[in-house]
């Protein structure tokens, strides 16, 4: 799936196991996806773990650099 540049994606159906796949607590997570409403419900539930977690709202305005299957290689034009 489609991501911003150095971030790693969990699907939202594995959220319930977060402490398996980030077991440290002293990094601050932060939270988007592109459907409104995932990210937040996401951190919420890691908070609750124990975590500190920013919810930083869905990805649709993102402008910076992706990485993952969906992203394509822009191509210099021949001149």
């Amino acid at each position: 799936e489609r991501h911003i540049m150095g971030s790693e994606n969990l699907p939202y159906r594995l959220v319930k196991d977060f402490k398996e796949y980030y077991p440290d607590k002293s990094i601050k997570y932060y939270f988007y996806s592109i459907m409104l409403g995932k990210a937040n419900n996401a951190a919420k539930a890691v908070a609750k773990l124990g975590y500190e977690t920013y919810e930083l709202s869905d990805y649709t305005f993102f402008k910076g650099d992706e990485e993952g299957l969906s992203v394509k290689k822009k191509r210099r034009k021949k001149r």
